[in-house]
Formats: structure tokens, sequence, C-alpha cells
């Protein structure tokens, strides 16, 4: 890949979720050929990792990202305020450095591309992680933003190169696909395991005879609350002792979703099979000590860094056919594609492995397997340099 010389990275936050990871792993592919300004919205964990990689010069500024807790209508003469000011600070930043290429992560930042707007020698690249349809006028909005500004959308999945193309009014030839990649995971240390187990079987008074790994933020599109429905059903319906380990803690402002989910787990008489652990850095333990990893949003997920994370822990995924998972769970190979929110059918098809651990094992070599052929960090990187050098 030819130096383009200096580059600005926007990012929408700071912690260690998935697309958090992937602006992580772009940050360090562009380290090499770029000199790099990085942009967040708030500190956090992800600053310091971004530092580690030797980038000097990271910047905590206010983007005006598009939250939902931020734009209601009450608040939205305040936010406009703070986003013609995000818009201005970005701007003279742009002005100052005199970037050859601009790259801003996610359809919640946008502040930067009406910053570009008339600022001629840079390449701005907006990498969409997003499958948002409603409001309808409001994403439609955006998406048509991301055309109008943008040189090049990138997006992570078919599911989101469709959604961006039935979404924009302008620039529909200017998506591309670029699938995440993830470098392969260290060796992990027994003692963590190890460590994790006890937790476990602490937290659930006894080792786990099935375990699942529900690893996700807390939130209502993420499924948790419906997956405790699925969890119910295995118990009175099949008469299974099955347990849920969740990582996760709540987004900003939806604190509240972890007393109402603690609450239905007591009304449906589970609270013995589930676990909410908060958010944890050893989701690499969970998947090895686990028997299935669950992806069970019930929105359509765009490409789910968690589906990569469990195929190279050699554990099968169980998802609903919608978004991402389509494209990387391999029905019946890998793991399971349920009909989406089929809480009957998802309960049903976990039942049928419960005493098939031998089948379980061999999904998760076919998940390794396909981790490597398709989502593996060096087609992550030839993708992306191959993508910026237009």
């Amino acid at each position: 890949m030819k130096n383009l010389g200096k580059a600005i990275l926007f990012h929408q936050g700071a912690e260690e979720y998935g697309s958090d990871k992937i602006f992580y792993l772009v940050c360090r592919l562009l380290k090499s050929k770029h000199e790099l300004t990085v942009v967040l919205d708030s500190d956090g964990p992800l600053v310091k990792k971004i530092k580690a990689l030797g980038v000097e010069n990271i910047i905590i500024m206010d983007l005006a990202v598009l939250r939902r807790d931020k734009i209601s209508l009450s608040k939205l003469f305040s936010f406009t305020c703070d986003f013609f000011k995000a818009v201005t600070r970005v701007r003279k930043l742009i002005k100052k450095t005199n970037p050859q290429l601009l790259y801003v992560n996610t359809l919640a930042v946008v502040s930067p591309l009406f910053a570009c707007i008339l600022i001629k020698n840079s390449k701005v690249i907006h990498h969409l992680h997003e499958i948002q349809t409603k409001p309808k006028y409001l994403f439609r909005l955006l998406y048509s933003i991301s055309g109008a500004l943008s040189d090049k959308v990138l997006c992570v999945s078919e599911s989101v190169v469709k959604c961006y193309k039935d979404m924009t009014l302008i620039g529909k030839d200017k998506s591309s696909l670029l699938y995440n990649g993830l470098p392969e995971q260290k060796p992990l240390d027994p003692k963590i395991k190890e460590s994790l187990s006890k937790e476990i079987s602490l937290a659930f008074g006894k080792t786990p005879d099935f375990l699942l790994a529900y690893v996700a933020r807390l939130h209502t599109w993420k499924g948790q609350s419906l997956f405790l429905d699925v969890i119910q059903k295995l118990k009175d319906e099949y008469e299974l002792d099955v347990k849920v380990a969740f990582f996760g803690d709540c987004f900003s402002g939806y604190e509240y979703l972890l007393p109402e989910l603690k609450n239905k787990a007591q009304r449906l008489g589970i609270e013995n099979n589930v676990h909410f652990f908060g958010f944890r850095k050893d989701a690499q333990a969970l998947f090895e000590l686990s028997n299935i990893s669950i992806m069970g949003s019930i929105d359509p997920d765009p490409l789910p860094t968690i589906v990569l994370e469990s195929f190279q822990c050699k554990t099968p995924v169980f998802a609903y056919a919608h978004g991402g998972s389509t494209e990387m769970v391999v029905d019946n190979e890998t793991g399971h594609l349920i009909d989406p929110l089929e809480t009957d059918k998802m309960a049903k098809k976990i039942a049928e492995y419960y005493r098939r651990n031998y089948e379980l094992e061999q999904m998760g070599l076919n998940a390794f397997i396909r981790y490597k052929d398709k989502f593996s960090i060096e087609a992550f990187e030839k993708n992306l340099h191959t993508e910026l050098e237009f």
C-alpha cells in the first residue's frame, strides 16, 4: 500500500466492544503507513490500547454522536448546538493537520463529514457497522449524508450494503463490502480459565452441566430479555438444567435494564439458571468453557464480532437468521441459524444438543476453520489496504 501521509480517525467512544475493536484494528493497520491523529468522543480503556500502538496524538472531543437519548424532542435544541460546535472544532483540526485521509467510524458519527465540506485534498472514508431503518426519515437522512459527503462507504457485511443502498438517496455506488477480521487470540492463561470456572460455579452453586455464553451489551435490541423466555422453555418444557452466563454492561441511558432482566428471571422462575456478570475482559475464557455461544439480537446485527470471537475459541454459535450472522454462521456446520425471534425453535435446537457434545465439538472445529478462511486479520488488512487505494 502506498504511503498516504497524515490521517485523522474518528470514533464514537473508547470502550472495548465490537466497533471499538475494529476501530483499534484500523488504527493498528494504518499506523505503519500514516501519521495518525485519533479523535474519540470519550475517554476509556481504548485510549490506553491505542497509545500502546505508538499513536501519540489522541484527542478526546465531543463529536455530537447521534444517540437516541441525545436527540429526543426535549433535547433537540441543545444537541443541535453541540453538533455545530463539534463541526467547528473538527474543521479547525482538519485545517491545522491537513490530512490526506479522514476515516470516520460508524453511522452515529457524522459531524466530521460536515466538517469536510469544501475541504480539498482529503479522501473521506465512512465505515458503517449498522443496519438501521426506523425511524425511516431519520436513517434515510443519515445514510444519504454518508453517501453525499463521503468518497467511499465501507460496509461490514452484505446486509449493511443492502441497507445502505435501500436507504440512501445519494451515492449508492460508493459502497464497498469489507468484512471485519480479528487477529488470532493468544493461548489463554490456564489460571484465567480456572478462575472464571470457579466464579461461574460459585454463581450457579455448582459447575454447570451445560453452559451457554451470551456476550453482548445490555440493550433492548440485543435480545437478553427474549432469551430469558428460551431458558424458561428449556427448564419447564424440556426439564433441562441449562445455565447462561451473560457478559456485558448497559449502554448509557439503559441502566434500568439490568434490574428489569433480573426481575423477569425471577418471575419466570429461572433466577438460578442465569447470571449477569457485567462487563468482562475474559470472554475468551467464557467461550472456551461454554457448550454454545448465543447470538440472540432481535434486530439484524450487521456483523457481530462476538460470532468471530466464538469461532476463534472453537465454540459453535446459535443465532437468529438475520443480519450478518447469516453470512458468518453456516447452518448445521458451524452452528445453527434459527428463524428470527422464534423462541420455541431456539429452545428446541438447544435441547437437541444437550447430550450431543461430540457434535458440538465438531461444529466448533468447523467454526475455527471458517474464521481462518474468511475473517482473519490478514484478509481484513489486505482488503482494507485495497479499499484505501482509490
